[in-house]
């Protein structure tokens, strides 16, 4: 039974890591296709919101910088931001109904 044991133990660890490896590449997956998603949903937006959003959320860059490189205020960067949100939790609640 000792000289079995080790076997059985080494058995379930490498079927454990198995495991995480397929859920590890599951997750992976899953975050690649929300990301083309994401990116999808962003093309389908006015170009000044996919701007916006990109360059605050992604490149995460102030707002002050947003607005000095847009030519625009710092409120209207505010107002596009809210306003590309909107669109896209629309867009995200559309295909939930899908689903």
């Amino acid at each position: 039974y000792l000289k079995i044991a080790p076997v059985k133990v080494q058995f379930k660890a490498l079927t454990k890591r198995a495991d995480i490896n397929r859920h590890l590449d599951t997750v992976r997956k899953e975050l690649e296709q929300e990301q083309d998603r994401l990116n999808y949903y962003l093309s389908l937006l006015e170009p000044r919101q996919e701007q916006v959003l990109r360059k605050a959320y992604l490149e995460k860059a102030p707002q002050e910088q947003v607005a000095r490189e847009l030519g625009v205020s710092v409120r209207r960067v505010q107002d596009i931001k809210a306003k590309a949100i909107d669109a896209l939790a629309e867009m995200y609640a559309f295909t939930a109904k899908l689903n």
